[in-house]
């Protein structure tokens, strides 16, 4: 899938806006989780209201840390191999805001050369991932989460047969059956 971010105050994407490939995650408890240079590429974070308290963050060995949530435009790019039936971008809601991961600082020098044969030993370099300081850099790629699927009633599909994955609204007078697909990949 393809998005795009924008402020809050442009209601109306324009043809050139930026794209980024997004993955869509949908046991991603957020509407958007992106990192900074991605979202940097898309539009400036500083123009980004920042929203409430920050999102807390629990990493798998038991630091927290606490990631700031932007409030800003997400749409959703369609895609249809006929160019004449392109859909238009859907807006998808963001009422908890965006969690945007900080761009990692530079490792600092370790105290001492005390482990490092160790590492070598290991074919390893010592790394700052091995430090107390060091910061999860956010996921690979933005994850579009069910936040921003579930207040729309969207439905998410997924055919392995086909490999593809599309989003659509479901069709309301058949319930349970997938409607006209808004994005597919």
């Amino acid at each position: 899938m393809w998005i795009s971010v924008t402020r809050l105050e442009v209601t109306a994407l324009s043809e050139d806006a930026p794209r980024f490939p997004a993955v869509v995650d949908t046991g991603h408890a957020s509407s958007l989780s992106i990192k900074q240079e991605h979202l940097g590429k898309l539009v400036d974070p500083m123009a980004l209201p920042v929203l409430g308290r920050p999102a807390a963050l629990v990493y798998a060995d038991g630091r927290r840390a606490s990631l700031p949530r932007y409030q800003a435009r997400v749409c959703l790019h369609g895609f249809h191999p006929d160019p004449a039936r392109q859909p238009l971008p859907l807006r998808l809601p963001t009422r908890d805001g965006i969690i945007c991961y900080r761009t990692a600082p530079r490792p600092q020098q370790r105290e001492g050369p005390r482990w490092d044969w160790l590492w070598r030993l290991l074919g390893r370099a010592p790394s700052a991932a091995q430090t107390s300081e060091a910061v999860a850099p956010g996921p690979h790629l933005p994850l579009l989460g069910a936040r921003a699927f579930r207040p729309l009633g969207l439905a998410v599909q997924v055919d392995y047969s086909k490999l593809t994955l599309s989003i659509a609204r479901p069709d309301p007078q058949t319930p349970g059956t997938p409607g006209s697909a808004i994005a597919q990949d």
